[in-house]
């Protein structure tokens, strides 16, 4: 997992740990989410020499974990909008046109 669930917690304001596993699965969801968007198998291809991958591709995993945690029902009852800057904007400079 590229994020750690103190990370998750505190970019959620999660300010409890009874809710620490749904986080791990979540956050791992959005991993393999997020190479689907990307047009890649893994993620491990952003790897950089420690393992590390950029500050924008980690902040798009915790914003679809965040987006999974806070939307776990598949009925919405507010106007569904699109946020401008967020995830399309963090990843788009990394997904692979090869495919």
């Amino acid at each position: 997992m590229y994020v750690t669930v103190e990370e998750l917690r505190r970019f959620l304001n999660i300010p409890f740990c009874e809710d620490d596993l749904l986080l791990v699965e979540l956050a791992e969801a959005a991993e393999d989410v997020l190479a689907g968007h990307l047009n890649v198998e893994s993620l491990e291809v952003y790897e950089n020499e420690t393992g590390e991958l950029p500050a924008a591709l980690k902040t798009a995993i915790k914003t679809i974990t965040a987006n999974f945690y806070q939307n776990r029902e598949s009925i919405a009852y507010a106007q569904a909008y699109k946020v401008p800057y967020t995830l399309e904007y963090m990843i788009q400079p990394y997904k692979n046109y090869q495919k």
